[in-house]
């Protein structure tokens, strides 16, 4: 059987002149080989600039032949700038040399690359265990960019607050490894003199966390222990600790003081004496909660994508953050009230229920809007002789409403979203208990109606007990 030998590839005198001139190929590539230096080559593309190359045997490349790229041609080589060519002559003479003596110049390229990747590695390791031994400041901002998309937007934003105000001016330059339970004590005590009792049990839980989360954080070696553990019962006693809220609206005189300062009205901004207006849009949210028993937060930043009008129910999502605090879905039944709230708000031009006043309606109301709404009418509670209440005692009066028209306690859970437990509920009941929720709501709304106009039934005509739901 005849063999062939291969044709050897044309060649030319690369030089710029030739490489300027060259017509570029209509498609794919095109290899030029130099009529001087065996291997040295250039590639020519449709539209990329040209490339060096310098080809070799495939004996030393293991059955394979080498096209190594050694460097790139540029339009003003030999005009404006000095040319490229006598260095790509030599570089290519120099790969030559390498090839001749039985040398492998692409695997020892490659070689080379790989020690100075791990040189690199090895310089990041010695970085990272250095970063072993950071600042405070920048455990904050370790914390916060890998934890704080976990938490709440509201909760987030408040430690940040805590962070700048507390930690980052007296700890801030400090070896985070080296604060110490005194520290965190003296941290503590003008805070506590002060009678911030909440805020101290803010400020304990905060660095607690932020220590938990560099002791369990790999990278951060030097972190072993948590300076803040053990300390909350040898700072906060037992009276120390803020009591758990109990506000709740329950007297026919709190309930009108409630419509009272939400009533619709013209608002423009007034204050009159210590009386400020509320808008109109934070006491319809207020209202709304009122109707539905949800959370502060997840009223104000209500979208109208959540509202289904046809169907008169709110769904609230689960992944979505800031949403949903127990992070479960939900489907909450609108009533009539609630509905006529919503209604009046359609077509507002915001994606939002109730958009902020600033910002032309781009971003929803926030719970601390809502706060300072009740602060706002705090006078005028006063004159009626009423404990101010803040939005979330509402959801509190909610829940000890529907008691009040004796809902039975499942459905009071599923209506507030709550957890409810045993294997028969976390895994087998899907069931929404939607008609019973909305009969359970619409015996709310129509308790708040008779016993703001004067009459309070002891259960409203519409209400039915469920003490055999869910087999409770």
């Amino acid at each position: 059987m005849a063999t062939h030998k291969r044709k050897p590839p044309q060649t030319h005198h690369l030089d710029d002149d030739y490489i300027r001139s060259r017509a570029r190929p209509a498609k794919g590539n095109v290899i030029d080989f130099d009529d001087q230096i065996n291997g040295f080559a250039v590639r020519f593309t449709p539209k990329g600039t040209p490339t060096f190359l310098y080809c070799y045997g495939s004996s030393l490349a293991g059955g394979s032949a080498r096209r190594m790229v050694i460097g790139r041609w540029t339009p003003d080589s030999g005009l404006s700038a000095s040319s490229v060519m006598p260095a790509m002559r030599k570089l290519a003479k120099s790969y030559r040399g390498q090839v001749d003596n039985g040398r492998d110049p692409y695997k020892e390229r490659q070689e080379a690359v790989d020690e100075r990747k791990a040189a690199e590695a090895e310089r990041k390791a010695a970085q990272r265990r250095e970063e072993a031994e950071v600042t405070v400041d920048e455990l904050c901002d370790l914390y916060l960019a890998e934890h704080g998309p976990k938490l709440r937007p509201a909760t987030k934003r408040k430690t940040e607050l805590r962070m700048a105000r507390y930690l980052r001016p007296v700890w801030g330059e400090r070896k985070a490894k080296d604060i110490t339970k005194a520290d965190v004590i003296a941290l503590l005590k003008p805070v506590r003199a002060a009678g911030k009792r909440c805020e101290v049990v803010h400020m304990l839980s905060m660095v607690t966390g932020l220590f938990n989360f560099a002791v369990d954080d790999d990278e951060l070696e030097a972190i072993t222990d948590n300076p803040a553990r053990g300390l909350k019962k040898k700072l906060i006693t037992k009276n120390e600790r803020p009591p758990a809220r109990d506000r709740a609206l329950t007297t026919q005189r709190e309930f009108r003081a409630f419509y009272l300062v939400t009533q619709p009205g013209i608002y423009k901004g007034q204050v009159m004496g210590k009386d400020k207006a509320m808008h109109p849009d934070e006491a319809a949210c207020l209202r709304l909660m009122m109707l539905t028993g949800c959370r502060p937060s997840e009223a104000a930043g209500l979208p109208w994508s959540e509202v289904d009008m046809f169907a008169k129910v709110w769904n609230k999502p689960a992944d979505v953050p800031g949403r949903s605090k127990s992070r479960r879905a939900d489907v909450v039944p609108l009533v009539d009230e609630a509905m006529a709230i919503l209604q009046a708000r359609r077509g507002n031009g915001s994606d939002f229920v109730f958009p902020a006043q600033r910002g032309m309606g781009k971003k929803p109301l926030t719970e601390n809007r809502l706060a300072g709404a009740l602060r706002g009418v705090g006078h005028r509670l006063a004159r009626m002789g009423i404990e101010p209440w803040t939005p979330h005692d509402l959801r509190r009066t909610v829940t000890t409403g529907l008691y009040e028209i004796d809902v039975d306690t499942y459905l009071v859970k599923r209506t507030l979203n709550h957890a409810t437990t045993g294997v028969t509920d976390t895994h087998y009941n899907k069931h929404t208990f939607m008609r019973q929720r909305r009969a359970a709501l619409e015996g709310w709304a129509a308790y708040l109606e008779q016993t703001t106009r004067g009459t309070r039934p002891d259960v409203p005509d519409n209400v039915v007990p469920f003490a055999k739901v869910g087999g409770r």
